[in-house]
């Protein structure tokens, strides 16, 4: 079976909520790249939206933390 792969547009393309949700980005390194509400995410660079999701945190219900791979980039 194939390795699934989750990019991060298509992941907040998915999450829908009445609520703002701030989203903490950060790259492989673990590093912050950019925090930003939810709502908010089409402002993103294309290139960040193609990156693969390796990591979600949820720190609460309006709190997320996700990494992803920008090695490729």
């Amino acid at each position: 079976m194939g390795e699934n792969i989750i990019t991060l547009g298509g992941l907040l393309s998915t999450v829908s909520s009445t609520k703002s949700i701030t989203v903490n980005l950060y790259n492989e390194k673990g590093l912050l790249i950019i925090t930003f509400i939810l709502a908010g995410y089409t402002a993103l660079e294309d290139a960040l939206e193609d990156d693969k999701v390796t990591k979600i945190e949820i720190l609460t219900p309006t709190s997320l933390n996700i990494t992803i791979d920008t090695s490729e980039d």
